[in-house]
């Protein structure tokens, strides 16, 4: 497993990969139904690894 040194909500990435873009594009939310659904927000998308590097997403998109 791989982990970066932050966690990030799909929204929050979505928000900031869209400013760095200077995109003015609306945020849709999707809602994922049942166990899948469930699952991403209980945080089965992150990972228990230790963290390793140091490049946060607003770093790698050139915001940081």
């Amino acid at each position: 497993e791989y982990g970066g040194p932050e966690i990030l909500g799909a929204v929050e990435a979505a928000r900031t990969w869209l400013r760095a873009r200077g995109s003015r594009r609306p945020l849709l939310r999707v809602r994922v139904p049942g166990k899948l659904g469930r699952a991403f927000r209980d945080g089965a998308m992150t990972t228990s690894a230790k963290p390793t590097g140091t490049i946060t997403w607003k770093d790698y998109l050139g915001g940081g």
